[in-house]
């Protein structure tokens, strides 16, 4: 997957807008983050998990998933988006989205294999039907 991937799913679920957050591209529902960019030249995602589910992808899939010590204890894990295929990460990014403690939506609302499309940062206006 590419970053051009995470911005398009980031933006096509309800409510998401994409802003700065710690210096680097970020997603916001109703202005609660819940996905960012780890750096600017890094292909990582900051992901919200709960701490059973960030162990056992750790556990699973070390060439994906990560951690530095910075977030021992915090249910967050990086994601290396390069190494992660797309399907994989819509259902990371829908589910770290509808985390209830974050943003509160849900990811129900959203279909797995439809993805609005998305120009410019903006939904298109037939996206938005």
């Amino acid at each position: 997957a590419t970053m051009d991937d995470v911005r398009r799913i980031a933006l096509s679920l309800p409510e998401t807008t994409e802003e700065l957050w710690y210096g680097t591209p970020g997603f916001k529902v109703r202005g609660k983050g819940f996905l960012r960019v780890k750096g600017e030249t890094d292909d990582r995602l900051v992901v919200s998990r709960d701490l059973g589910e960030k162990e056992a992808l750790l556990r699973a899939a070390p060439e994906t998933f990560s951690t530095t010590p910075h977030y021992d204890g915090h249910p967050i894990v990086l994601v290396d988006v390069s190494v992660t295929d797309v399907d994989e990460l819509r259902e990371l990014i829908v589910e770290s989205g509808a985390s209830g403690h974050r943003t509160g939506y849900d990811k129900r609302s959203t279909s797995g294999s439809e993805v609005p499309q998305v120009m410019n940062g903006q939904q298109s206006a037939a996206a938005q039907r």
